[in-house]
C-alpha cells in the first residue's frame, strides 16, 4: 500500500529506488500519523474561533468538531465573562504550541529520512557500478554516468524530500477538509467544485514541468561531458593549442544548461502568481456565498481561516509535484542504472583450480565491442596458448587486439563466441573473484588511487605488511626512489600521479603487481615511459619464478622481448603465429630497435 502511494506521487514505478529506500518505509506511516495529529491540532485552534468569537460577541456556539470539548466551555460558561474568554484563548495558545512541537518533530524524521536515502542511493549507485564492472563502461558514455552520480542522486534525494511534504500537505488536508465539513455541507461543497477546478489549471503547469526536466537532464548530460574532457585531457587541449574551441564548446554546453534551468524557474514562477489569483477569487466567493447562507459571523470566520490554512497545503502539494515533473527524468536515470534492463548478466562460475598448474587456451575466441558491427570485431576466431611457467610475449601493433586478450584473460569481458579455458575449464566456470585473485597487471594504463604510496602498491593486497610492501618495491625498482621522497612510502599522490613522473609510476604499478605474487602476470608496455621500468628490473623479475608462473609481456621493444621464451603475434584480431619466440619469423626479422607498425604491416 505504501509503495503504491509512492508511486502515485512520484509518477514512476521506481522499483529499484524503493528496492534502495525500504528500511526507510516505516517512516512514511510515522510522518502520515504525526502529520494528521498536527493538522487536528491546528484544526482544533482554529475552530476555537467559534466559542472564543461568540463569547466576545455575546453569541456563545460549539460546533460540532468541538463536542468533545463542550464540558470545559460549559465550566467556563458558569463562571466569570472573562473565564467564557480566556478558557477557548488558552485552549487555542496550548494547541498551537502541541501543533508546532508535533510539526517539528516531524520535520526532524522527514529530513533524517532524506538525509540516510541519500546516502543509501550514493552507496547504491557506487555498488550497483562496481557490481557492473568492466563490461558495462565500455558500452557506456561516462558523462552519463558521471551526470547521473554527481547530479541526478542529488535531484532524486531531492524528490525523497518533497515526497515527505507532499504527505504531509495531503495530511493536513484530509483533516481541513473533514472540519469544513462538519461545518458546513453546501459550502464545503462549493469549494470543492472550486478547487478541483484549480487542480485543473495545475495539472496543465505539471505536464509542461515534466518536459522541461528531460530538458534539464539532457543538457546537464552534455556539460558532465564537457567537463570530463577538461578534466581529463588537458594535456591535449594544452599541447595542440584548442582552448579557445573548448572554451567556445564548455561556454555552448553551459548556456544550453542555464536555458534549461531558466526555462524550468520561470515556468515555476509563473505559476505561483496565477494560483494566488485563483485562490483569492475563490476565498472571495466563499465569503459571498457564506454570508448570503446566514451562516453566523464567528462560523464564518473559523470557516475561511480554515480555508486559508488550506491553502498553503494545496501550494505545498501543486508546487511538489510540479518540481517532481522536472525531476521526473534524474529519477528515471537513477532507475534505469539501478534496474537489471540492458546491463550485462553477472558474471558465474564457483570453482576455484589451481591457475598454475594448468595452460591457458584460447580457443576459437571472437569478440565485439558494444555498438560496433561484428565484421569491426576486435578478435575474430583466434586460438593460441599460454603454456605454464613460461614467458610469453604477446606481439601485434595497436588496434591488433592486444588489449582485447588482456580483457578476456581478466575476466572483464567475455567472449562473444568460443572461450577461454584455463586447462580443461571454461573461465566462466570458475569463480571470478578468485580468477582475478590469480592474477596481476603492470603497465601503462594501470591507474593509481588517491592516497599514500604505500596504499597505492597495498592496493594490490590488503593484508600486506609493510615489509612486504618494501620488499616488492625493492623488486619493482621503486625503493629507491619512493625513500628519497619528502616522507618515503608515506608521501601522497592522487589519482592521476600528477607528483611523478611516467617511469615511477610504472616502478609502483609494477611493485602493485608483484606484491600478489600471482599466478599469472601480464606486463603491459612496462617499459614504454621515457623514464620507465628499465630491461634490467623486466628480466630480474621474470628470471624470478618465485613471484609468479606464467607471464604474459606486451611490449614493442625487442630488449624487453628477449627475456621471452614464447611468442603470440596478433594482427587484425587474428592470429599470425605462435610458438618458440625465437623460432617466430616476425621476431627473425627485427631489428635491434623498437619495431614499427610500418615494419610489421610489410611482413603480414
Amino acid at each position: 500500500m505504501v509503495k503504491a502511494v509512492i508511486r502515485w506521487i512520484l509518477g514512476v514505478e521506481a522499483e529499484p529506488l524503493q528496492d534502495v529506500a525500504a528500511k526507510y518505509l516505516w517512516a512514511v506511516p510515522v510522518v502520515v500519523a504525526l502529520s494528521l495529529l498536527s493538522s487536528v491540532l491546528e484544526s482544533l485552534s482554529i475552530t476555537l474561533l467559534v466559542p472564543l468569537l461568540g463569547s466576545l460577541s455575546g453569541h456563545s456556539a460549539t460546533p460540532r468538531f468541538l463536542s468533545p470539548l463542550s464540558f470545559i466551555f460549559e465550566w467556563g460558561a458558569s463562571h466569570s465573562e472573562l473565564a467564557r474568554i480566556l478558557v477557548p484563548a488558552g485552549l487555542m495558545l496550548l494547541l498551537i504550541v502541541a501543533k508546532s512541537a508535533v510539526q517539528a518533530s516531524n520535520a526532524v524524521i522527514a529530513a533524517w529520512v532524506d538525509s540516510a536515502v541519500g546516502g543509501e542511493l550514493r552507496n547504491a549507485l557506487a555498488s550497483r557500478l562496481l557490481g557492473l564492472g568492466y563490461a558495462f563502461t565500455l558500452s557506456q558514455d561516462p558523462s552519463r554516468l558521471v551526470n547521473i552520480v554527481a547530479n541526478d542522486v542529488w535531484r532524486a534525494t531531492e524528490a525523497v524530500r518533497l515526497l515527505f511534504a507532499i504527505i504531509s500537505a495531503w495530511a493536513a488536508v484530509a483533516i481541513f477538509s473533514a472540519v469544513l465539513l462538519s461545518i458546513s455541507l453546501k459550502l464545503f461543497v462549493f469549494v470543492g467544485v472550486g478547487v478541483a477546478l484549480l487542480r485543473g489549471v495545475h495539472l496543465l503547469f505539471v505536464s509542461r514541468m515534466r518536459r522541461l526536466g528531460h530538458s534539464v537532464s539532457k543538457a546537464n548530460a552534455s556539460l558532465a561531458e564537457r567537463m570530463l574532457l577538461l578534466v581529463m585531457s588537458m594535456r591535449l587541449i594544452n599541447m595542440f593549442g584548442q582552448e579557445q574551441f573548448e572554451r567556445r564548446r564548455f561556454a555552448q554546453a553551459s548556456d544550453a544548461v542555464s536555458k534549461a534551468m531558466y526555462l524550468v524557474q520561470r515556468a515555476s514562477s509563473q505559476i505561483a502568481p496565477i494560483m494566488d489569483v485563483l485562490q483569492a477569487a475563490l476565498f472571495v466567493i466563499v465569503l459571498l456565498t457564506a454570508y448570503f447562507m446566514h451562516m453566523a459571523l464567528p462560523t464564518i470566520a473559523a470557516f475561511l481561516v480554515l480555508l486559508y490554512r488550506m491553502q498553503p497545503q494545496l501550494v505545498v502539494i501543486g508546487q511538489s509535484r510540479l518540481t517532481l515533473a522536472s525531476l521526473k527524468a534524474s529519477i528515471a536515470e537513477l532507475e534505469w542504472l539501478l534496474g537489471p534492463e540492458g546491463k550485462p548478466k553477472p558474471q558465474t562460475g564457483v570453482l576455484k583450480p589451481d591457475v598454475a598448474a594448468e595452460p591457458i587456451v584460447f580457443d576459437n575466441v571472437s569478440y565485439t565491442y558494444p555498438g560496433k558491427d561484428r565484421k569491426d570485431a576486435a578478435l575474430k576466431h583466434l586460438s593460441f596458448r599460454l603454456e605454464q611457467r613460461r614467458v610469453t610475449a604477446l606481439i601485434g601493433p595497436s588496434g591488433a587486439g592486444k588489449s582485447t586478450i588482456v580483457n578476456l584473460l581478466c575476466r572483464l569481458t567475455e567472449p562473444d563466441e568460443g572461450a577461454v579455458r584455463c586447462g580443461a575449464l571454461d573461465l566462466r566456470e570458475i569463480d571470478p573473484a578468485y580468477w582475478r585473485s590469480q592474477i596481476s597487471l603492470a603497465g601503462q594504463d594501470i591507474d593509481l588511487v588517491d592516497g599514500t604510496i604505500a596504499d597505492n602498491i597495498r592496493y594490490g593486497d590488503q593484508t600486506a605488511t609493510f615489509e612486504q610492501i618494501r620488499e616488492a618495491a625493492r623488486l619493482a625498482g621503486a625503493d629507491t626512489f619512493i625513500s628519497a621522497l619528502p616522507g618515503g612510502y608515506e608521501a601522497r599522490t592522487d589519482l592521476r600521479g600528477i607528483s611523478l613522473s611516467g617511469g615511477e609510476r610504472q616502478r609502483i604499478g609494477l611493485a602493485r603487481a608483484l606484491l600478489r605474487k600471482p599466478a599469472i602476470l601480464i606486463l603491459d608496455e612496462a617499459t614504454n615511459a621515457v623514464d620507465g621500468v628499465s630491461e634490467s628490473t623486466i628480466l630480474r623479475v621474470l628470471h624470478d619464478r618465485n613471484l609468479f608462473q606464467t607471464v604474459l609481456v606486451i611490449s614493442h621493444r625487442r630488449s624487453t622481448l628477449a627475456a621471452c621464451e614464447n611468442g603470440v603475434v596478433i594482427v587484425d584480431g587474428r592470429l599470425k603465429e605462435s610458438g618458440r619466440l625465437k623460432e617466430l619469423a616476425f621476431y627473425r626479422t627485427m631489428d635491434g630497435a623498437p619495431f614499427d607498425e610500418p615494419a610489421l604491416a610489410r611482413r603480414r
